[in-house]
């Protein structure tokens, strides 16, 4: 490796330049950077990056896990639920509500293992969110609340979707209470549910 020298030279350039009338380019300095060197790579046994006799095994999925996981999709439909209660078209925000509750069922259904019919499943949520109620009264319950000058229309505005995320939840937690006491979707009962009947 050569040092380089950092110093000014005793005579400027341009003075060199004049004297001898001829143009010769300033001398280029050569510096050449030290050899890059690759890290050392120590290679680990692949014993060591598995897990230790034994880990694995047990139960893949006992009843707290189950139960866990289903809250876990009842969770992720609450904000598509409140989404489904800003659409501004008043029958077609209560039918997208039921979209959303009847696919979060189909995943609970999947996740417990139980046989799932679209065509049974509807009528089962559209009963539940009529037995309750809720979002049957938002509509005219945010009507209402728009007159109320200067808060009403974002009162009117924010109330469909929290009926809608309530019955989500509410919709949710029943299901995951019936497959979770060994039923299924052939065996659902809605008004029992509610315990109306």
């Amino acid at each position: 490796m050569q040092a380089i020298n950092l110093e000014a030279p005793s005579r400027p350039a341009a003075a060199t330049r004049r004297s001898s009338g001829v143009k010769s380019a300033p001398p280029k300095a050569s510096f050449k950077a030290p050899p890059k060197k690759r890290p050392a790579v120590v290679a680990e046994p692949l014993s060591a990056l598995l897990p230790a006799d034994g880990a694995l095994e047990g139960p893949i999925l006992d009843a707290s896990t189950l139960e866990d996981r289903a809250t876990k999709i009842v969770r992720a439909y609450l904000g598509w639920s409140s989404a489904a209660g800003l659409v501004p078209i008043p029958w077609l925000d209560f039918a997208v509500i039921v979209g959303v509750q009847v696919k979060m069922v189909e995943e609970l259904a999947k996740l417990y293992d139980k046989p799932f019919d679209n065509r049974t499943v509807r009528p089962m949520v559209v009963a539940l969110l009529s037995v309750s109620g809720g979002c049957l009264l938002a509509g005219p319950v945010a009507q209402l609340l728009k007159a109320v000058p200067v808060v009403g229309p974002v009162a009117g505005l924010l109330t469909l979707p929290a009926f809608a995320t309530a019955s989500c939840w509410a919709t949710g937690q029943i299901f995951i209470r019936h497959f979770e006491s060994g039923g299924s979707i052939h065996d659902f009962s809605p008004a029992a549910a509610m315990g109306v009947a």
